[in-house]
């Protein structure tokens, strides 16, 4: 029977072992996009259409003053991403004319292809997966930019948030991480 002093040090020297073996370099180290990510600003109207030059709108989700301009009490988007490669976007929208503060949330599967953050919705019925932006009607796939903690994806053909039903030919979403 071993004691729980010798378990404590089969512990301890387990643990520096794997410490020991973990190298940096290799390709096992996290993809930095893994975490939870608020969106924090849209910019879209751009001086040319493929989201380059100076932008006439911008919407900061943080500014009250901004969001209420739209008639909106609150907005907020995030992201978690997985190390599994899982993601799960919750929407949330209250507007000044409804006491209701509608959540939605979507789960997908996320890639990298081609360099660019392409997403695989799920459909609802654990089989069905999609390629879209989420149901937004955007292109599937999306050049994106990350420095520390914060991550830059640019859509093409999308709405703007938060009106579903308007197209901008490109935006640009800053989220950072929490």
């Amino acid at each position: 029977m071993i004691s729980n002093k010798h378990k404590l040090s089969l512990i301890l020297s387990m643990l520096l072992l794997s410490c020991s073996m973990w190298n940096e370099d290799s390709e096992s180290t996290i993809n930095p996009l893994v975490g939870t990510w608020n969106v924090t600003t849209y910019k879209y109207f751009f001086e040319n259409l493929d989201c380059s030059g100076d932008t006439e709108m911008e919407l900061v989700v943080d500014s009250l003053e901004q969001i209420a301009e739209y008639g909106l009490d609150e907005y907020q988007l995030k992201l978690t991403i997985t190390i599994d490669s899982y993601i799960i976007a919750i929407n949330t929208v209250s507007t000044d004319t409804s006491f209701v503060r509608e959540e939605i949330i979507s789960t997908g599967i996320w890639k990298e292809i081609n360099d660019q953050f392409c997403i695989i919705w799920d459909m609802g019925d654990g089989d069905d997966f999609w390629i879209s932006g989420g149901g937004d009607g955007c292109d599937a796939c999306r050049d994106y930019t990350i420095n520390d903690d914060e991550f830059k994806m640019t859509a093409y053909n999308c709405p703007i948030p938060p009106f579903p039903d308007m197209n901008v030919p490109c935006q640009i979403s800053t989220f950072v991480k929490n």
